[in-house]
C-alpha cells in the first residue's frame, strides 16, 4: 500500500541517486535505560559529492512496554556547513502475530552555523515490520512526511534487515524522498548496520 502511493514521477531524469551508510550502536545499562551513538555519511549527486556526515548520541527510556522516549543529537557537517540538530522523539509500538509495528512522533529543532538561525519541524514515521519464521530476514516498509509551516517532503521506505549474530543486524533500504520544495526528489539506498553492545 506504501508502494502503490509513490508518485509515477518515481524515476524522473532530473531526480538524485543518494548513497547513505551508518553505523549504530547501543547498550542497555539498565531494565528500562539505554544509550547508544550513530554516524553516518551521506553522499548525493548521484552518490559522488559528500553531503554531510554526523555523529548521533542518543539516550532511550522505555516509559511503558509499548511507549519508549528518546533524546538525540546530531552534529552534522554539511556541505553548506555546521549543523545541530536536537530531536526528542516517542515511539509507539505493538506486536501481533509476528508483524512490529510502529509509530514515530519526533521534533526536530535544527541550529544553522552560517546564519547563526533555528528552524523547527515535525517528523511522523509510521513502520510495518514482519519477522520470517525461521529466517535471519525481516522486510520493512515505512512512510515519514515532514511538516514545518507546511509539508516539506515525505520519505517512502522499503528494505530488509538481515540478522546476523546475537548481536549484528544489518538494515538495507531504498527510499524515495519526495521534495515537495524544489523541483527534483531523491533515490537513496541506505545502509545500517546496528551493534548491540
Amino acid at each position: 500500500m506504501v508502494l502503490a502511493a509513490i508518485p509515477s514521477a518515481l524515476f524522473a531524469q532530473e531526480d538524485d541517486l543518494c548513497f547513505w551508510n551508518a553505523i549504530s550502536m547501543k547498550k542497555d545499562v539498565s531494565e528500562n535505560w539505554t544509550i547508544g551513538v550513530r554516524a553516518e555519511h551521506r553522499a548525493n549527486q548521484d552518490a559522488a559529492k559528500t553531503q554531510q556526515y554526523y555523529l548521533r548520541p542518543m539516550v532511550d527510556y522505555d516509559i511503558l512496554p509499548w511507549m519508549k522516549a528518546t533524546v538525540q543529537a546530531d552534529f552534522a557537517w554539511m556541505s553548506s556547513g555546521f549543523n545541530i540538530r536536537l530531536q526528542p522523539q516517542l515511539v509507539f509500538s505493538y506486536k501481533v502475530k509476528g508483524f512490529d509495528l510502529s509509530l514515530r512522533q519526533r521534533l526536530q529543532a535544527t541550529w544553522k552555523q552560517p546564519d547563526d538561525s533555528w528552524s523547527f519541524l515535525f517528523r511522523t514515521k509510521a513502520q510495518v515490520k514482519y519477522k520470517i519464521p525461521q529466517t535471519p530476514l525481516s522486510p520493512v516498509l515505512a512512510v515519514e512526511p515532514y511538516y514545518m509551516s507546511e509539508f516539506a517532503r515525505t520519505r517512502y521506505y522499503a528494505g530488509v534487515s538481515v540478522a546476523c549474530t546475537k548481536s549484528l543486524s544489518v538494515l538495507l533500504q531504498y527510499v524515495y524522498q519526495d521534495q515537495y520544495q524544489r523541483a527534483y526528489d531523491d533515490h537513496v539506498l541506505w545502509l545500517t548496520f546496528n551493534v548491540k553492545l
